[in-house]
């Protein structure tokens, strides 16, 4: 199981990003071996704020999101407040970022 944030996915979409081999073989691992990817119902418009920033297209922007919404191996999460005060426990507790 996996927790992708937004930025990771929208380096997918920039092939002149310095990463986007990277990024684009490990989703593609993660989607051949149908590992699941947990993401919060958040990463849906942040990654059509940063498409459409990127591509200047904004069809493009609710297509991406259409695509992540769909793939039948991510699960989208709503984020309840209890589950958000979890996540900050957790990240208080661990130092994430």
């Amino acid at each position: 199981m996996w927790t992708l944030d937004a930025s990771v996915i929208v380096r997918s979409f920039d092939p002149l990003d310095a990463e986007y081999a990277i990024v684009v073989e490990f989703l593609n691992r993660l989607e051949h071996d149908a590992l699941p990817i947990i993401v919060p119902r958040l990463v849906l418009p942040e990654i059509a704020g940063a498409v459409r920033r990127l591509l200047r297209d904004p069809i493009r922007a609710r297509l991406a999101v259409t695509v992540w919404a769909t793939l039948p191996h991510v699960q989208i999460v709503t984020l309840s407040d209890s589950l958000l005060d979890e996540a900050a426990e957790i990240a208080a507790d661990r130092a994430l970022q």
